[in-house]
């Protein structure tokens, strides 16, 4: 059996004392020059350092030396490899012949940052999520300069083995308990496509290649924010058929006009209730009843604006009555007013009529005619409701009538 070498102590210029395990004394002595001896080699696979308990070029025959694996913050040692295999981050070798060894390193999943949420940014237009995460535990005062910054990634949640692509610039890493960021997303959630992605973060080391990747939640945006209703919708209602004409609306999204029909009362704005859609700002229909109308407008992504309600203006409202000889105003009916009023304008004969509403300091509320009108009698309702939509205040309204051969203003009392 070979005998195993213990140890070797120097006595006297020049000499070595070695013992070996078996004899109950020192068997024998020789002379060991220091500059004899063999190398042991270490490598490292990762981020990591190995140290040694005595660190020269050559050691002798016999030497003990302990050979220490460290890895760097976020990191993790795996196992030695090499003239040893062992999980030990410690290694204690006696030096025989030349040895090389190998310290596996990888990223320590501990290390990584957690995401918590991604969520759509509300009242929006939408192309916008926001990420929250809590950092990484090497995001600390206990490992300075050991983290640089986050970065947050994004790809599709359908597509296997689809990459991975940058949301955001680099995050610097500031040591706070959570991160929130808001970036942006490539498209919208509507009905026929979900638009969900997958994030996550990546938390990256400070002047290495170091990255720590975090869990994946799905996500998506939305469009939060509806395009404005039509200011007005007007038309004609007559022997069962209906003209509405509307301005048309201003969105960057908008995509469609949607038109509600019934038969006693304003419509509701719901499935049963919608007679059709249309991009233009016209629509006929012709239900051979007086019908009730409402106009919306929907963006690409199907917020729909509140309804404007359909305001006739009748020349044939009352059969057989002849048209007027002269221009002749009427009067606001009922005044004071809860919900509807009506007035009647005749006409002589064909001629531009403007009707507007205003409020008690000349502004605006609502016009409720614009544009040629023939001969006979032009009847208008308001519905209380101003440009909007939005339910007009109690109080005083005027209702102004011009036209090129005359005007009349009337006072009208809305009450709750």
């Amino acid at each position: 059996v070979e005998p195993l070498l213990l140890s070797g102590a120097a006595s006297g210029a020049g000499s070595n004392f070695v013992s070996w395990q078996g004899g109950g004394t020192v068997a024998g002595t020789c002379a060991l020059p220091d500059t004899d001896g063999f190398s042991i080699a270490t490598y490292v696979v990762g981020r990591g350092a190995v140290s040694r308990s005595r660190d020269k070029p050559i050691y002798p025959p016999g030497s003990p030396i302990g050979l220490f694996a460290t890895p760097l913050p976020g990191d993790r040692f795996i196992a030695w490899s090499g003239d040893t295999t062992t999980t030990e981050d410690s290694l204690e070798v006696v030096v025989t012949r030349p040895l090389t060894f190998y310290a596996t390193f990888e990223r320590d999943p501990a290390a990584a940052p957690a995401l918590t949420s991604v969520s759509d940014v509300t009242s929006d237009q939408g192309s916008f999520v926001r990420i929250q995460w809590n950092r990484s535990f090497i995001d600390d005062p206990l490992f300075p300069s050991s983290l640089c910054c986050y970065r947050i990634e994004r790809t599709l949640t359908d597509a296997p083995g689809a990459p991975w692509v940058a949301a955001s610039g680099s995050i610097a890493a500031n040591r706070s308990p959570t991160y929130s960021q808001v970036v942006t997303s490539p498209a919208d959630s509507t009905a026929s496509d979900p638009a969900v992605r997958r994030y996550r973060v990546v938390a990256m080391a400070n002047g290495a290649t170091g990255e720590w990747l975090s869990n994946e939640l799905p996500g998506y945006s939305v469009d939060n924010i509806a395009p404005p209703s039509p200011t007005s919708v007007s038309g004609v209602m007559s022997s069962g058929a209906a003209t509405l004409f509307w301005p048309a609306v201003s969105a960057a999204d908008f995509d469609h006009y949607a038109i509600y029909r019934a038969a006693d009362r304003p419509p509701a704005i719901d499935a049963a209730h919608r007679l059709a859609t249309t991009t233009g700002t016209d629509f006929n229909d012709s239900p051979g009843y007086f019908a009730r109308y409402a106009v919306t407008a929907l963006d690409h992504h199907g917020n729909e604006s509140p309804a404007t309600a359909f305001v006739t203006l009748n020349n044939t409202d009352v059969p057989g009555k002849p048209a007027p000889k002269a221009l002749s105003f009427g009067s606001p009916y009922p005044s004071p007013m809860s919900r509807n009023m009506t007035l009647s304008v005749g006409l002589p004969h064909a001629m531009p009529v403007t009707i507007d509403v205003l409020d008690s300091q000349g502004r605006l509320v609502r016009q409720l005619a614009s544009g040629e009108r023939s001969a006979g009698w032009l009847t208008v309702t308001w519905d209380a409701h101003d440009a909007r939509g939005s339910e007009a205040a109690a109080g005083v309204y005027f209702v102004r009538v011009q036209t090129p051969e005359g005007r009349s203003v009337k006072r009208v009392v809305l009450v709750p």
